[in-house]
């Protein structure tokens, strides 16, 4: 559901709920699939911080890692497969002025295929 809907039909639950309807029959004119654990988060959410609480505030890892950062990434990792994700995560901090996790640049690495090859363990 596109986020704009998503939000109506939130405080359209919240405040069904605030007029007595029990919360199944609310979500349910609503057309919204929730659990009543979620119906009551809701609006306890709502009566704690008003409308705006109810707007969704997470923001998804891949986000940070599109166009220009990613296609740094990718032509990084390429040329130079051992350089180890922390020296990447220095490079695009300085570069971009992007914070992102070590982990975060591990997955986008698998994704692309540009992992960092594990080093031979030969002794001698």
């Amino acid at each position: 559901m596109e986020e704009s809907k998503l939000y109506t039909a939130r405080v359209q639950v919240v405040e069904a709920m605030e007029q007595g309807f029990p919360w199944h029959e609310a979500a349910k004119q609503v057309g919204l699939q929730i659990s009543q654990s979620t119906a009551y988060r809701l609006r306890q959410r709502m009566r704690q911080g008003g409308k705006q609480a109810l707007q969704e505030g997470r923001h998804g890892h891949p986000a940070k890692v599109r166009g220009e950062v990613r296609g740094f990434l990718e032509e990084t990792c390429r040329q130079a497969p051992h350089t180890p994700s922390h020296k990447i995560q220095e490079q695009l901090a300085e570069r971009f002025a992007l914070p992102i996790s070590v982990s975060q640049i591990n997955r986008v690495r698998a994704a692309l295929g540009v992992s960092n090859p594990p080093q031979s363990t030969k002794k001698n």
